[in-house]
Formats: C-alpha cells, structure tokens, sequence
C-alpha cells in the first residue's frame, strides 16, 4: 500500500527534460495540431532543424492507419499502433503511438524505429 488514495485517474507533469529522457523520439503536439516540443533524436534524425511551431503533418506523415489524416483523427487513435515517417526521411520506417492529454490539451506522440530498421 502506498498510502495515497485510491484514483483511477492521476494526472502527472513532467517538464520538457523529463520528456526528452524518458521518450527521446517524441512530438508534443499542441491542441492546434503544431508542434510544441520534440525529443532530441527525432531532431537529430530530422536533419537536426527543430520542428517545434511546424504543423505536424508537414514534419510526419502518417502511413497506417490508413485515413487518418488530420490531427482529430490522430487524437482518436490513442493507445493504437501507428505506422508513420518523418517527411525528410521517408524511407525510414517508424512505429508510433498516441497519447491525447487531458482537457483537449493535445496530445503526445511517442516514436521508435520500426522493426525493419534492423
């Protein structure tokens, strides 16, 4: 038991740093549907520009699911499997997942290398 009350639910915060430590391949995407912040590597991987301010579709391109093609649809995929490249590289195949954030904050996007990439 760890003492605190018993909430499904909890809301944490975690700053921009703690992002790029834990998820260094992240796209933290505003309600907008621009980009507010991305992970270290992804910047690196993405020509070492910063994409923050980008709209999100302008820097990924989503390849499955297929018809999800705006930042509403995006969001409703939470928790899904996505299958997606950055627009710079596109023949680097990477897997996503979204997370939306609570209160129509937006939502965050956390990226890996595919399976072929090995």
């Amino acid at each position: 038991m760890t003492g605190l009350p018993p909430v499904l639910d909890r809301v944490i915060g975690l700053s921009g740093g703690v992002l790029d430590t834990l998820m260094p391949m992240h796209l933290w995407v505003g309600a907008e549907g621009r980009i507010l912040r991305a992970g270290p590597t992804l910047r690196k991987m993405a020509g070492g520009a910063d994409p923050a301010g980008h709209p999100l579709f302008e820097v990924i391109a989503l390849r499955r699911p297929v018809g999800a093609d705006g930042f509403g649809a995006l969001a409703r995929l939470t928790g899904q499997r996505l299958g997606l490249v950055l627009t710079t590289a596109p023949e680097l195949p990477l897997r996503g997942t979204v997370a939306a954030l609570p209160g129509g904050a937006g939502l965050i996007l956390d990226i890996s290398l595919g399976l072929s990439f090995a």
